[in-house]
C-alpha cells in the first residue's frame, strides 16, 4: 500500500510542478508516507520527522507532510501536531486524493492542515501515478489500513 499510495503522491507533485531530489536540504516539499503496522516503523517515522526541525526552522518555505496509515489511526494526528508543530500538513489514508489541494492551500494561505477522514467517500483511481518501475506496477487491494500490510506485484 505505501509503495503505491506513494507513486500517486509522487504523481500529484509532479502535476504541481515538483521533480525528485536525493537530500532535505533541497527539498521543497518532504513527505511522510506512513505505517503503523509494526512499532520500530512508527518510532523510525518519529525520528525522521523530528530530525527535521531545524530543516524547518532555517527554511520555513519548505513544506513538510505526514500521511498514511499511521496518521489515520486513532488520536495520532492530533499528538503528531502537538509533538511536531513544523508540521503544515497531516493527511489520511482516506483523502489522499486531496493532497494536491493541500498543497496549493498551503502555500497560497500559509495555514497548516490537518484533515483525517474517518471513512472513505468513495474510491479515486484516477490520481496520476509517477512510477520508478517500468515492467512492474503496485495495485490497490484495500483502501486505507486493515493493519495487515499486503502487495500484489504484476509482470508483462
Amino acid at each position: 500500500m505505501n509503495v503505491h499510495d506513494s507513486e500517486k503522491i509522487a504523481g500529484i507533485l509532479s502535476q504541481l510542478g515538483y521533480v525528485s531530489c536525493q537530500n532535505t536540504e533541497e527539498a521543497d516539499v518532504i513527505v511522510f508516507n506512513t505505517c503503523c503496522i509494526r512499532e520500530s516503523a512508527e518510532r523510525k517515522a518519529i525520528g525522521n520527522i523530528g530530525s527535521l526541525k531545524n530543516l524547518k526552522k532555517n527554511n520555513p518555505d519548505v513544506i513538510i507532510a505526514v500521511c498514511g496509515c499511521m496518521t489515520q489511526a486513532g488520536e495520532t494526528a492530533q499528538k503528531l501536531k502537538e509533538k511536531f508543530p513544523f508540521i503544515d500538513i497531516i493527511f489520511g489514508t482516506h483523502n489522499l486524493h486531496c493532497f494536491k489541494d493541500y498543497i496549493i492551500k498551503r502555500k497560497q494561505y500559509g495555514k497548516k492542515l490537518i484533515e483525517i477522514w474517518p471513512e472513505p467517500s468513495k474510491t479515486f483511481d484516477n490520481i496520476s501515478i509517477l512510477r520508478n518501475q517500468k515492467i512492474s506496477a503496485f495495485v490497490n487491494i484495500i483502501y486505507g489500513c486493515n493493519n495487515f500490510c499486503s502487495t500484489a506485484l504484476f509482470r508483462m
